[in-house]
């Protein structure tokens, strides 16, 4: 099992040598392309980066609004 960061520092390398978003999928245990747009994002690649590579893949998903981190609860006094 991958923690968060290591799993977006991975996926960051792997588009970085130009993998296809379904081997990337494939090797990070089957995610998701919602969860894929996530990590992607985390690495610092915008939609419109995902869209001009990979157009066929993306385009569905990146119409979805984005995945915004969990806010933290606020301690009581």
């Amino acid at each position: 099992m991958m923690t968060p960061t290591a799993r977006t520092e991975f996926v960051r390398e792997m588009w970085s040598h130009g993998m296809h978003p379904e081997q990337i999928r494939k090797r990070c245990d089957g995610l998701s392309y919602v969860s894929l747009r996530y990590y992607l994002h985390n690495a610092g690649i915008t939609d419109a980066e995902m869209l001009g590579y990979y157009p066929d893949v993306f385009a569905n998903i990146c119409k979805l609004p984005t995945v915004k981190k969990k806010r933290t609860k606020r301690k009581a006094r």
